[in-house]
């Protein structure tokens, strides 16, 4: 009786863990981190952790501020992977799944919008880069998209979704990074050139009345 009883919750946990999911399913779960969602426990705890250190709020992305309206606020990127997509009317393809969970699980600034979220269904074999209306193509592009999801595909091809998932989130973070300090130095540089520009122009006058 205790064998039945101990193989109906090993064949329980079964269901639970390999069932398909909606979006909210994978944000109500035990397993649910903002940072590294992973319901269905497909990732190794060594590529969970490294996923972490590419994401937390302790990485070097994170002190990296984006500049939105009159503030400047760290981008928030989250990493999301599940075994199957439980797809409805609501959102019927993996690019409104992955809006929709984007969504519900709130990423960023509310204000800004600069969440990013990469999200990748196995089974469906779906991998999706959902990014916030706030955050522009010249942080991130489509092409760029492009190029990070198909990083992760020889991975993904040898059954090897922690490393392609580790594979994709660092090239995004190193995207994210490059391109924000790319901005930073750009906007540095035309302040630079507007207060030289300022200086002169105030030296010429003195010299000009000192005559």
């Amino acid at each position: 009786m205790f064998v039945l009883f101990l193989a109906g919750l090993v064949a329980l946990h079964s269901i639970c863990v390999n069932a398909d999911r909606s979006p909210f399913e994978m944000i109500n779960n035990p397993y649910y981190n903002n940072r590294v969602n992973d319901p269905d426990q497909v990732l190794t705890y060594t590529d969970y952790r490294s996923l972490q250190s590419l994401v937390d709020e302790r990485s070097y992305l994170h002190s990296q501020k984006y500049t939105c309206g009159n503030k400047k606020s760290p981008l928030f990127v989250s990493v999301a992977i599940t075994q199957k997509m439980k797809l409805s009317s609501a959102y019927p393809t993996g690019t409104d799944f992955a809006r929709t969970l984007f969504n519900g699980m709130g990423l960023g600034d509310a204000a800004c919008d600069n969440g990013i979220l990469l999200f990748v269904s196995i089974e469906d074999r779906v991998m999706v880069i959902q990014q916030g209306k706030g955050i522009s193509t010249s942080i991130l592009s489509d092409a760029e998209r492009q190029r990070i999801t198909d990083s992760m595909k020889p991975y993904f091809k040898a059954n090897d979704y922690g490393g392609g998932l580790v594979t994709g989130t660092s090239q995004l973070v190193e995207t994210l990074t490059s391109n924000l300090n790319r901005q930073y130095w750009s906007s540095f540089g035309y302040q630079s050139i507007n207060y030289l520009l300022t200086g002169f122009v105030v030296a010429l006058f003195f010299f000009l009345f000192s005559v």
